[in-house]
């Protein structure tokens, strides 16, 4: 499972913080750090059907890929402006 991973190289990539992420995707704050820093076994399907909307990837992609092994496109980000 790659969702702890993938969340932490989008924030990274796209230069956003947590703050960011949850005003536009709907997610708390809190409910990022706690993926970002921690185990992400419970991790509700609301909030990984939030974060892969925003982001604009599929669910599958966010949670079973490495994204930092994939092209992303020259603006850093893999959702649409």
């Amino acid at each position: 499972m790659y969702l702890q991973k993938n969340l932490k190289y989008l924030l990274s990539k796209n230069k956003l913080s947590y703050r960011d992420v949850s005003r536009e995707s709907g997610v708390s704050t809190r409910a990022i750090s706690f993926i970002v820093n921690n185990d992400c076994l419970n991790v509700t399907l609301y909030t990984i059907i939030k974060l892969s909307s925003y982001f604009n990837i599929s669910i599958d992609k966010l949670i079973n890929e490495d994204l930092s092994k994939e092209n992303v496109p020259p603006d850093g980000t893999l959702r649409e402006e």
